[in-house]
């Protein structure tokens, strides 16, 4: 979705965009887990994100739950498939190859790089001239 909200598969390359899952839980599940794995069309995984990095000690209660993951505006220009996996420490409860597919429009460049970061540089001169 936009960074507004909004549903959407083609989306802004300078942008954030997020991800978001519904699910339910009917046992307790203590080691729950979330993945959400991106691939360029050349196959290559460009991130994996796990919910079990930042969720609380509770996860894994029986209920209805929505997760949502915000990924910044860090890939380049171009076409993405996005895959999901939820379960626990010991078995896969649902693996969705391919769940979405995604297309971030944008400046396409000349470059072959997975991630676009947009770091700041600082160039200063060394020399004594003025």
């Amino acid at each position: 979705m936009t960074s507004d909200g909004r549903p959407a598969t083609t989306l802004e390359q300078d942008r954030p965009f997020s991800v978001e899952f519904a699910f339910d839980v009917r046992e307790p599940i203590p080691t729950l887990n979330l993945a959400v794995s991106v691939h360029n069309l050349r196959g290559i995984k460009v991130l994996d994100e796990s919910w079990f990095d930042s969720a609380p000690p509770e996860r894994g209660a029986p209920g209805s739950y929505v997760a949502r993951m915000t990924l910044p505006a860090v890939l380049p220009a171009g076409s993405y498939s996005l895959s999901v996996w939820i379960g626990s420490a010991y078995e896969t409860l649902v693996w969705e190859p391919d769940a979405l597919g995604i297309r971030l429009e944008g400046a396409v460049e000349a470059s072959d790089r997975v991630v676009h970061l947009r770091l700041p540089w600082e160039v200063r001169r060394t020399d004594a001239r003025s």
